[in-house]
């Protein structure tokens, strides 16, 4: 072997190093980037990972994430070309929508025209290399990832070769993430139907009693403030049998969302019963604003309905009861609020009472606030004369 022989093996066996080595380093930079997109969760941060990943691996200067939707690809995370966000593309139009019928990847060296590719997007300076690759799960073709290059960088057969393996292992991320999304929306879900009233949206009887037993605990039993309303929709058996349960049931949205419209910030709206709605007011509420809640109730629901069979005239009864001095459990509070209820039905409905005398106006045992509230109740518009 002569000298120049030798010196030409030496580098041969250099060049062989180095692509070695720079292969070593796209296939860690390849580990590195499977994992970090498989360590996000939300499906906005994965699709954006896929993307910064896939550019920074091929040092590409734009790119773009599609999701197959339906017949159509929909840009939903973009690198370098923000006007692409949101971009449709129909499958089997421009580069990607070939590799999406096709399920081949694409590498277009020098600017692509929309001669080669119909339906491809203008925009103002043409990539001069570019690689589109489908992104397969289980045979389902998830979406297509795009990379594009300007300037000196072209891609080669290689750099598709390893976006292509970077697509796999973001393409199983994708459908790995959409099942956790569904399965955490079911769990959503399932909470919410278990705790909440699917006629009027309120929460359950159940939720209530939490909240209630919630609000003891966080504040003691001695310690804890707030009231129940009960509240009973006047006759509402009447207008089932008159009108029909489709127009019971507009009734009781009617007056559920009246409830809603006047709870302070705080305030547990729920339905209870058939016709039975109830609100709890928590600590922090004092006896003059239980009060108005209760009139504003009265008032605020006595107003016709507009129903399937036409207008109904409807009217509410409202029992209070005060946590801890009534009861600081909610079988408690609902026992001693149904009495007051029972107590403005016999004085004529359409109007609110409490269960027994307000608190009085100091610590001497001074008048009773009741004397200002409840006294001339049948005087005031809020009782049916």
């Amino acid at each position: 072997m002569t000298l120049f022989d030798g010196l030409r093996l030496h580098r041969r066996q250099l060049a062989r190093t180095r692509e070695l080595a720079r292969q070593l380093q796209r296939v860690r930079a390849l580990l590195e980037a499977g994992r970090a997109v498989n360590s996000a969760r939300e499906l906005d941060e994965v699709l954006q990972t896929i993307l910064n990943r896939a550019v920074s691996l091929l040092d590409g200067t734009t790119g773009s994430v599609m999701l197959r939707d339906g017949d159509e690809l929909l840009v939903v995370a973009s690198w370098g070309n923000d006007e692409a966000m949101h971009r449709r593309v129909k499958i089997g139009d421009a580069i990607s929508g070939r590799v999406a019928i096709a399920r081949r990847p694409q590498l277009v060296v020098g600017p692509a025209s929309s001669s080669h590719f119909p339906g491809l997007a203008t925009r103002g300076r043409a990539v001069d290399s570019a690689m589109s690759v489908p992104m397969i799960d289980r045979g389902e073709l998830v979406g297509v990832l795009n990379v594009g290059a300007l300037g000196a960088r072209v891609f080669s057969a290689d750099d598709v070769d390893l976006l292509c393996a970077f697509a796999e292992q973001a393409a199983t991320a994708i459908a790995k993430t959409r099942l956790y999304e569904a399965a955490r929306r079911a769990t959503a879900e399932l909470a919410y139907s278990a705790t909440h009233d699917s006629l009027t949206a309120l929460p359950n009887r159940a939720l209530l009693a939490e909240r209630i037993e919630d609000n003891v605990r966080d504040h003691g039993t001695r310690h804890a403030q707030g009231a129940l309303l009960f509240i009973d929709i006047d006759g509402f058996k009447a207008i089932n049998d008159a009108f029909g349960h489709q127009a019971g049931d507009d009734v009781l949205c009617f007056v559920a969302s009246r409830i809603r419209a006047v709870a302070p910030i705080g305030a547990t709206p729920a339905r209870v019963g058939g016709d039975e709605l109830a609100l709890f007011l928590p600590e922090g509420t004092d006896i003059d604003e239980i009060v108005n809640v209760a009139q504003t109730i009265v008032s605020t629901v006595r107003t016709p309905v507009v129903t399937s069979m036409g207008e109904i005239g409807v009217t509410v009864s409202v029992g209070i009861a005060l946590l801890d001095r009534h009861g600081s459990t909610y079988p408690e509070l609902m026992n001693a609020a149904d009495n007051a209820l029972y107590e403005a039905k016999r004085a004529g409905k359409n109007c609110w009472r409490l269960c027994g005398p307000l608190p009085t106006d100091g610590p001497d045992g001074g008048v009773p606030r009741q004397r200002r509230h409840l006294s001339d109740v049948s005087e005031t518009p809020y009782a049916r004369r």
